[in-house]
């Protein structure tokens, strides 16, 4: 390991803030990673994740809405060449960023809560010599009933779907159900 409070060590910070008035609310949270360029020197930027957020009780139904970019910079791979000035000109580099919005809804429903969701991301690797995206969707909804105060039965659906340029999109379906006990 390397040696602590020195710039050689990794570290995460991070900043949010919350509000709620009344029926509306809202968060945004920012975080960053320094990557100790001497423990990680694969690393040439340190990545940032911004996330904002807003929910709306309409008294009948919960409604919510979020958002997310990622920036991991700039990070080299096998075989890379640090000098003094830098990277060598023909190291394996990629530089990767994804942004994301998901929007759902929760309304009691028969004693027991539903929640259905739909998100949509994409990721893009701008390599040397390449730019590739991929598309992510997602749906999905559940359904949560309670048994008591600490025991709740539920049920899901969910859809995948993963297109990255240049490829065949990969679908995923998933279905679950269980019981659930909280000590």
């Amino acid at each position: 390991g390397e040696e602590e409070s020195t710039h050689k060590t990794e570290r995460y910070y991070g900043l949010g803030v919350k509000g709620q008035w009344g029926a509306l609310g809202a968060t945004f949270v920012v975080s960053q990673q320094d990557m100790g360029k001497v423990a990680s020197p694969k690393a040439v930027d340190d990545p940032i994740n911004y996330t904002a957020g807003v929910n709306y009780d309409f008294g009948v139904a919960k409604a919510y809405l979020a958002g997310n970019y990622y920036k991991a910079g700039k990070v080299v791979g096998e075989g890379f060449k640090l000098t003094e000035a830098g990277l060598k000109d023909d190291s394996p580099e990629t530089d990767i960023s994804s942004w994301g919005v998901s929007t759902s809804v929760e309304a009691p429903v028969a004693a027991g809560t539903f929640v259905a969701a739909i998100g949509y991301g994409v990721t893009t690797d701008d390599a040397k010599a390449k730019d590739q995206d991929t598309e992510v969707l997602n749906v999905g909804a559940f359904y949560k009933y309670p048994l008591s105060k600490r025991t709740y039965v539920y049920a899901g659906a969910g859809y995948d779907q993963e297109k990255p340029d240049g490829k065949d999109t990969k679908k995923t379906y998933e279905v679950i159900s269980g019981i659930a006990h909280q000590f």
